[in-house]
């Protein structure tokens, strides 16, 4: 299991419990939370560079 995959099963165990009444969400599913939104800013970078590299194909 990637690190990716491992923090998105992390952060699911804390939000199920939410719906089951529980009021606030634990310190550690914010700390996943934060860990996955700054591994999702270079992956968006690079789906543009590879869709730009898609566009406008330079020549390497």
């Amino acid at each position: 299991m990637g690190s990716a995959e491992g923090i998105s099963l992390n952060g699911t165990g804390p939000a199920s419990a939410n719906t089951s009444g529980v009021a606030t969400l634990p310190q550690q599913y914010w700390h996943y939370a934060r860990y996955w939104e700054w591994l999702g800013y270079p992956a968006f970078v690079a789906m543009v560079a590879v869709y730009w590299l898609m566009v406008f194909k330079p020549a390497l």
